[in-house]
């Protein structure tokens, strides 16, 4: 999680030398703790120690390494490099040659492990939250929610995974909002300064700045009726402030005024903030709510150039979403299928 935290959240010093302490303490954090680690590591291209460069390289497809390459480092490095390469070509029965490892592997499959651990002691502590396991309680949805969310570019191999279907991310996400409601009931505002060090930009306390209609203009066309299936009144407020907070979202993306670990926290922070109308409407599978998670989804696909973690997503989920919709919703969601066809990703407007 050293490593891992820098790729992870703008709190990255609260990650390093935060959460570990708390994991020592408790288990399901160290077990969602070392699920994200696994993970980060399933994702990444093998390496080894090579003396020449004097660190860690990546492992090309079929590249030979040998343990005879640091014999010749007295001869100077045009010398050593020549001698390398020499014995590369002449490779033999002390060599072995380096194979990329299935991403879907070994390390995913311990991430998965971790995870399972990690879901069944968070669900313990959610039936027993109380002052002393607040922190490391609300601490632990963070993680699941990030996993869980992180992992919906996987495939279904394996069996029934929490970590394929992202209503399923949706609804452990807006289990945080949960966690601190009850923490805020028990202590009062003092629950701020004990998670606060997860806290970080952007600021998305202000609801005035997060739901503003103007934020919305991008994806307006998604308010309108679509074959007399009008909003309800009662809906129409959770549906524009969602909106607004999406669109906010992708214009951060495209005209990439925050940086990538900020649009993750504004990603993942989508369930939990926007209003809990619009969380029922996607547990109900309204097909409008269910259009704006594509739109969300196809929103990250823009930001996968700048964000290891977001690969992948858009591509697997988006054409499931859009699928399960009715065929008269399908000309809401032209503009997610069209991202997630183009291999050269642009942000063009939706239209």
């Amino acid at each position: 999680m050293a490593y891992t935290c820098h790729s992870l959240s703008t709190t990255w010093e609260f990650w390093k030398y935060e959460i570990p302490l708390v994991a020592f303490e408790f288990r399901h954090v160290l077990d969602a703790l070392l699920a994200l680690t696994a993970l980060s590591a399933s994702r990444q291209r093998p390496r080894y120690w090579s003396t020449l460069d004097g660190r860690m390289v990546s492992a090309e497809e079929g590249e030979f390494a040998t343990p005879l390459s640091d014999a010749p480092l007295n001869t100077g490095w045009k010398q050593a490099d020549r001698a390398r390469r020499s014995m590369i070509e002449q490779a033999g029965a002390d060599s072995m040659v380096l194979r990329s490892t299935d991403p879907n592997g070994d390390m995913l499959e311990i991430s998965r492990r971790y995870f399972s651990m990690a879901l069944e002691g968070h669900q313990k502590a959610l039936a027993n939250l109380n002052v002393k396991n607040f922190r490391a309680t609300y601490i632990s949805s963070v993680m699941v929610s990030y996993y869980s969310f992180f992992t919906l570019s996987e495939s279904a191999e394996g069996g029934d995974s929490l970590m394929l279907d992202p209503m399923k991310w949706f609804r452990l996400s807006k289990g945080t909002v949960y966690i601190i409601d009850q923490w805020k009931e028990a202590v009062g505002e003092r629950w701020f300064l004990e998670a606060g060090g997860t806290y970080g930009e952007p600021d998305l306390s202000d609801g005035d700045e997060l739901f503003r209609p103007i934020h919305y203009e991008p994806f307006k066309y998604l308010l309108e009726p679509v074959h007399g299936d009008v909003i309800a009144e009662e809906d129409r407020i959770a549906y524009e402030h969602s909106l607004s907070y999406i669109g906010l979202m992708y214009k951060g993306i495209v005209q990439q005024t925050e940086s990538p670990l900020a649009t993750h926290r504004r990603v993942l922070a989508f369930p939990a903030r926007v209003p809990d109308r619009f969380a029922q409407l996607v547990e109900a599978h309204q097909p409008r709510a269910i259009a704006f998670l594509a739109h969300v989804l196809a929103s990250i696909k823009l930001a996968e150039p700048r964000s290891s973690w977001f690969r992948g997503i858009a591509q697997r989920q988006v054409p499931l979403i859009c699928m399960a919709l009715p065929p008269s919703w399908s000309e809401m969601v032209q503009w997610p299928l069209q991202i997630i066809r183009e291999d050269n990703i642009s942000p063009n407007m939706p239209s």
